[in-house]
């Protein structure tokens, strides 16, 4: 793909993916966060790691490269995971670019020749967590058919892990994206009246026409798998079902892992009757609605936050116009 400047200065870049490409994305992470310790999941920075994720089914690693001087230089990098419980998708998981090539919009393109290359492997459904201290991120994301569904609070350790960018906040705020390029059969899905109208429209922005129900029971008792991020302080728990001892279940597991810097996730899911229960009981234990984790496989997911004792700086946000009102619209 030829990519220009500003300048007129052209760019040929071109797809490379597989094992071989592992160094070269290495080298091209380190040269946006200088080591391994800048960023959140250092394991991405060992070879052998990656090529066994990539052995394994787990990732899939993309190197763009262009020629300088007859030799094929990589330019940027973008990583997907599959998700452990939303298994019918991809998660775009890390995008980086040399500085030196940066102003050809090569991130924008790049995206789009690596959705076009795993679709055709029959792969369509996709995630992105958008960083939301800079807008480019967003911005590349709605340029490739992503749209919002929601935001997840409070995920990262921003104090340890994005200090170089002098932020206040002590931990950082995502917002989730999601590209649906394929007809998914849906089951009812069950949230609360004054959520109807958003649920059904951010549904519709998927191409999806779900039924919606607002009447529901609690299940006979509460379903939740859980698993804890350490190295972010991060707590999430997975609701199939929110029986009447839901409350207690979501106690017990703040007070095992609660650390100054706690942050608890909670996807619900929607598709059974007992969540419109769940929605009235997370809201009385402090926790906040945050949009969806729509498309999800077995199950659709409402996402809730609570973060406790930690600072996150709300004027520090950045987002596209888009992004702003969809963000008023659930905060409202």
């Amino acid at each position: 793909m030829l990519l220009k400047n500003r300048n007129g200065t052209e760019l040929d870049l071109q797809l490379f993916s597989g094992k071989s490409e592992v160094n070269n994305a290495i080298n091209c992470l380190l040269s946006v966060f200088g080591s391994k310790e800048n960023y959140y999941h250092p394991e991405r920075f060992d070879a052998e790691y990656l090529e066994n994720e990539i052995e394994k089914g787990n990732l899939v690693l993309y190197v763009g490269k262009t020629k300088e001087d007859g030799v094929s230089v990589p330019v940027i990098t973008i990583s997907l995971l599959k998700s452990l419980y939303f298994n019918k998708a991809y998660e775009f998981s890390t995008l980086a670019v040399y500085e030196k090539y940066r102003g050809f919009h090569a991130s924008e393109a790049f995206t789009k020749m690596v959705l076009e290359d795993i679709t055709k492997k029959g792969e369509s459904l996709f995630y992105a967590y958008a960083v939301m201290f800079h807008p480019h991120s967003t911005i590349t994301l709605y340029e490739n058919g992503f749209v919002p569904t929601g935001f997840v609070p409070g995920i990262s350790r921003a104090d340890k892990f994005l200090s170089q960018l002098k932020l206040n906040s002590q931990k950082h705020t995502y917002a989730i994206f999601v590209k649906n390029d394929k007809t998914v059969t849906l089951e009812p899905i069950y949230v609360p009246l004054q959520l109807a109208d958003l649920t059904r429209e951010v549904y519709e922005s998927l191409g999806e026409s779900p039924v919606i129900e607002t009447a529901g029971d609690s299940a006979a008792r509460t379903v939740t798998e859980h698993n804890y991020d350490s190295i972010n302080e991060t707590l999430f728990v997975y609701v199939f079902e929110c029986g009447t001892d839901l409350p207690d279940t979501v106690n017990r597991l703040q007070v095992e892992y609660n650390t100054s810097l706690f942050s608890s996730i909670i996807f619900l899911n929607i598709n059974e009757p007992s969540a419109v229960y769940g929605f009235e009981v997370l809201k009385n234990l402090g926790y906040a609605f945050n949009g969806f984790m729509p498309l999800c496989g077995k199950c659709e997911f409402a996402v809730f936050t609570k973060t406790d004792g930690v600072y996150i700086d709300y004027d520090e946000l950045q987002m596209t116009d888009e992004l702003k009102s969809f963000y008023e619209r659930i905060k409202g």
